[in-house]
């Protein structure tokens, strides 16, 4: 969570004006489900024409602060909107699917989209908590064995019992035979297979599972003293190995105990962490489970950013000019989290291993 005294602090820098040598004023908009984009040129004309200026949408219009934390599997990531209701405000109910767009110009980029699990508040604010759309998979446990099945298509498969729609998945390894079983949910297990597998699972801003790897040009390059507002390395010396268990039971005798038996014969990570959800206490599972056993010695990085919209799980992005070095380099997102406040502005925090 990022304090307020921050957010005060980085106000007048991130929500300024267009002048010279400020950043363009974020937005934010909220909507229903995954409506598509208003008609542009004549057709918005001619809507203007019939119907008169378009009014400003209750639901954006009521907005005061968005905070969103997105996670790897098995944690869920999450969305918590808060708003001071006008009397043209929307009827919401659980469930119902609401889209954050966060950035500039009159249609910024989604950063979020699920299904309403959460309605509060007190002292006439209303907040709503936003949930993942793979929670479903959350409660599906099973006992299975699949033959002849690859990464992608189980993924797709599973990915099919909660009506979700697949996004960017690897091809991944081929295994001759899998077992499973009902001591973790589905979406655990499809975290203990990405994290065999050396790739990343996770919901992106519009509701579609993604299973790949990181790749393509860093998102954006930030420097200590010029964009890069706060920096916490954990680097330590990549000679020191760290300790990492012995093996005891099955593990020992190289069995496949969690029920994993690729069809190379390579060993798959360890097991994740306990899937959780929520906004608060997944994070230190998912950085401890996501990708554990293929993070490089170099360590991570802990970030402060002006808000970067299109930085989500499994982007790289880059930093130079770094105090002595320490952080200077090509990283990997496994945790993002985005906050705006109108009138405060719009900042982005992430956690990063190395690309």
């Amino acid at each position: 969570m990022i304090g307020d005294a921050l957010m005060d602090s980085l106000g007048g820098a991130l929500g300024g004006t267009n002048g010279a040598g400020t950043l363009p004023p974020p937005r934010a908009k909220v909507s229903r489900g995954g409506s598509a984009p208003s008609a542009g040129g004549f057709g918005a004309e001619l809507v203007a024409l019939l119907t008169g200026p378009a009014q400003p949408d209750p639901l954006t219009a009521a907005l005061v602060e968005a905070e969103v934390h997105l996670l790897p599997a098995p944690a869920l990531s999450a969305c918590r909107l808060r708003f001071l209701p006008g009397s043209d405000f929307p009827a919401l109910a659980a469930g119902d699917v609401l889209k954050l767009q966060l950035g500039a110009g009159d249609d910024p980029p989604a950063v979020f989209t699920g299904p309403v699990t959460l309605i509060g508040g007190a002292s006439g604010v209303l907040e709503l908590v936003l949930g993942a759309a793979a929670a479903p998979l959350t409660r599906v446990r099973r006992n299975a064995g699949y033959e002849n099945q690859g990464f992608a298509d189980l993924i797709k498969l599973w990915a099919g019992e909660a009506s979700l729609t697949p996004g960017d998945i690897d091809a991944g390894p081929k295994y001759a035979f899998l077992a499973i079983d009902a001591q973790a949910s589905l979406w655990e297990w499809m975290a203990r297979l990405g994290q065999a597998a050396g790739v990343h699972v996770w919901m992106d801003a519009d509701a579609r599972l993604n299973a790949r790897a990181s790749r393509g040009q860093p998102v954006a390059t930030w420097g200590w003293g010029r964009d890069l507002l706060g920096l916490q390395a954990e680097l330590h010396d990549p000679a020191i190995t760290a300790f990492g268990g012995l093996a005891t039971g099955k593990a020992k005798e190289g069995a496949w105990s969690a029920g994993e038996k690729p069809a190379g014969g390579a060993a798959a990570g360890g097991s994740s962490a306990a899937g959780g959800g929520g906004i608060g206490g997944a994070l230190g599972g998912a950085l401890g489970g996501a990708l554990g056993g293929g993070a490089k010695p170099a360590g991570r990085v802990h970030i402060t950013v002006p808000g970067c919209p299109a930085l989500d799980i499994a982007s790289p992005f880059a930093l130079e000019d770094c105090p002595g070095g320490r952080g200077d380099g090509d990283w990997v997102a496994i945790a993002v989290e985005h906050r705006f406040a109108p009138g405060q502005g719009f900042i982005t925090r992430a956690t990063g291993v190395p690309a």
